[in-house]
């Protein structure tokens, strides 16, 4: 889901200004955004020109000789600071691909990737890839389906320790070979969009089968045997339409034999204009919040946790994204 514009601004100023936002300069970027005067691309261009972006840009390349030696100095990183902690970022994020193979899109998907899809490539993940023992975690998702991405196995492949690296799935690709595969690797977990207990809802949010996503879950973890990963994770952004099946995908989780089942909410900034007809039924992103039905969303919320309770599984609850 898209970010609100306050979001985008303040990740501008982290990103870019290496700073936290000042509230008077967040209200000013902001106001230009929803006033149109400046789209979110000429604002971030401005904010790289400016001339504290310049400044900071100046400083680096005095303390590290310039961009393309801090490049260099990144892609050699095996030396470590005095902490013991190897140079480097903590998280890294590749968004593998961006393409989805669900279309029509899910209902609460307001992503346009009309002539903007792409795959990344695999040699330019190697180039990161000296970036990659000194990580924690390495994600290999973005708003696309990685397994769209036919490089993907390669793309694991190099990563040294790949129990620290998983992604988001919607699991329709996600084959028997394909499973063995991402188990022979040592992908660490793998965390399945689902958003649905019943194949009927499933059909109506994420207009698919849910059934072949059943059969797909069960392959993985039967490939997975004795083994303790890829850890496998079921998630269900949560809407009037399916708060009902809450408990239901607590259960159904613990009947497939995934380790955590994770709730979220729509995002409260996203706003998809115009109402969406799906096999029947007609889905407005507004009307579906759960901020509508505080005792409906309560009373499901309380049962998932009892439900989650008595069968042992883990149940983490984010309540926006």
């Amino acid at each position: 889901m898209e970010i609100s514009d306050s979001e985008f601004v303040r990740r501008l100023y982290y990103s870019v200004l290496k700073r936290p936002p000042d509230e008077a300069g967040l209200s000013h970027h902001v106001a230009l955004l929803a006033s149109g005067a400046l789209s979110r691309e000429k604002l971030q261009d401005a904010f790289e020109q400016s001339p504290e972006a310049v400044e900071l840009l100046r400083k680096y390349e005095a303390a590290f000789g310039g961009e393309a030696e801090i490049a260099r100095k990144l892609a050699a990183a095996t030396g470590r600071w005095g902490s013991g902690r190897t140079l480097g970022p903590r998280v890294i994020e590749i968004e593998v691909s961006s393409r989805c193979n669900i279309t029509p899109a899910c209902v609460m998907c307001d992503i346009d990737l009309a002539g903007k899809a792409f795959d990344i490539p695999l040699t330019v993940v190697e180039k990161l890839a000296p970036l990659f023992p000194g990580a924690t975690q390495i994600l290999l998702h973005g708003i696309g389906e990685p397994l769209m991405n036919r490089d993907l196995m390669s793309i694991i492949a190099l990563v040294p320790d790949r129990s620290k690296t998983g992604f988001n799935t919607n699991a329709l690709m996600l084959t028997r070979s394909v499973a063995a595969r991402l188990v022979d690797l040592g992908l660490g977990w793998l965390n399945v969009s689902i958003d649905a207990a019943t194949p009927e809802t499933y059909r109506k949010i994420r207009r698919n089968d849910f059934l072949r996503v059943m059969a797909n879950i069960r392959g993985l973890i039967e490939a997975r045997g004795d083994r303790k990963i890829p850890e496998v994770f079921i998630n269900m952004t949560l809407m009037k339409e399916n708060i009902a099946e809450a408990p239901a995908f607590v259960r159904l989780g613990a009947e497939l034999g995934v380790n955590q089942i994770i709730f979220q909410q729509m995002n409260l900034q996203t706003a998809i204009a115009a109402p969406i007809e799906s096999n029947g039924w007609v889905f407005d992103y507004r009307s579906q919040l759960l901020q509508n039905y505080p005792e409906l969303h309560r009373d499901a919320i309380e049962a998932a946790y009892a439900a989650a309770a008595e069968a042992g599984i883990p149940l983490v609850y984010r309540q926006h994204y």
